[in-house]
């Protein structure tokens, strides 16, 4: 599943040297690039990430991304959708 979405990474915060400037920004990049990978969509996922949801107690998983425990519960729920979502049959049109 991880080569699926290995294409989509949004390279969030990234220095000229390609580190990141801090462990935030790298979650934030992780988090997004799963984020994409589970809706399919980049816009769907930017905007997932960006408003409340009731799943994190109405935060938005951007502000969660600054601790890496917040950081982990909004992972563990993007790897389940995107584990559910993968193993839905493929729909044709």
């Amino acid at each position: 599943m991880a080569d699926r979405g290995a294409h989509i990474i949004r390279f969030v915060g990234k220095e000229d040297d390609g580190s990141y400037a801090d462990a935030a920004d790298a979650r934030i990049a992780r988090l997004s690039a799963l984020a994409e990978l589970a809706f399919a969509s980049r816009e769907r996922a930017q905007r997932w990430l960006r408003r409340p949801q009731r799943e994190f107690g109405g935060i938005a998983p951007l502000e969660m991304m600054e601790t890496p425990a917040a950081a982990r519960q909004v992972e563990i729920f993007l790897r389940q959708l995107a584990e559910a979502r993968a193993q839905r049959p493929l729909r044709r049109h």
